[in-house]
């Protein structure tokens, strides 16, 4: 991923996750496409925005 996102490893096998080491912020993605849902693009939209 870019733009500054870099993988971030956690317990969790069922998610991807993403790490901006600029901020708090954390991706979450679900390791089987088939349960990519709006909750997760709702995340990627929101957390990419620049904040002022």
């Amino acid at each position: 991923m870019s733009l500054g996102w870099e993988r971030y490893f956690s317990g969790d096998s069922d998610l991807i996750q993403y790490h901006k080491r600029s901020s708090i912020d954390l991706i979450s993605l679900p390791r089987d496409f088939s349960k990519f849902n709006s909750v997760y693009m709702y995340d990627i939209v929101i957390k990419r925005l620049p904040r002022p």
